[in-house]
């Protein structure tokens, strides 16, 4: 199951991937959601990868690059991963390459993850409120 939620007033978008998740069909849910509104493009996002147990390819990232970067921001925006894959900040660490503007960060829960945003969003204008559905981690 993957579970999205877009929250315009706080420029943050959640994803939870769960364990019957299919990274492929979240592929094709991001270039749905970028086509219909660009502005997610330029959001925050907190992926929420603690119980899924599929597998992601290259080629899926490479497509998700793809329906980003026509709608990229200048601006410096953060992609967080919750995952207990010790490994993670490999791919983490590959997709700064290809997603211009956006850095990918790795964190044990999604409580971390917003955290961190909060930290990066301290200055006037770009605190964010915790969103209620961040329930776990």
């Amino acid at each position: 199951m993957i579970f999205r939620d877009v929250a315009h007033d706080r420029r943050l978008v959640l994803v939870r991937l769960g364990a019957g998740a299919h990274f492929r069909h979240m592929v094709a849910d991001f270039a749905d959601l970028v086509q219909r509104e660009p502005v997610v493009a330029t959001y925050d996002y907190i992926c929420d990868l603690t119980e899924f147990c599929g597998d992601a390819f290259a080629a899926d990232v490479g497509a998700i690059a793809t329906a980003y970067a026509p709608h990229a921001s200048r601006a410096a925006t953060y992609t967080c991963f919750a995952t207990p894959d010790p490994h993670f900040h490999l791919w983490a660490r590959a997709m700064d390459e290809l997603f211009r503007g956006r850095s990918h960060r790795v964190f044990p829960t999604p409580r971390n993850c917003l955290d961190f945003l909060e930290q990066v969003r301290s200055g006037p204008g770009r605190a964010i409120r915790r969103p209620s559905l961040l329930v776990s981690g």
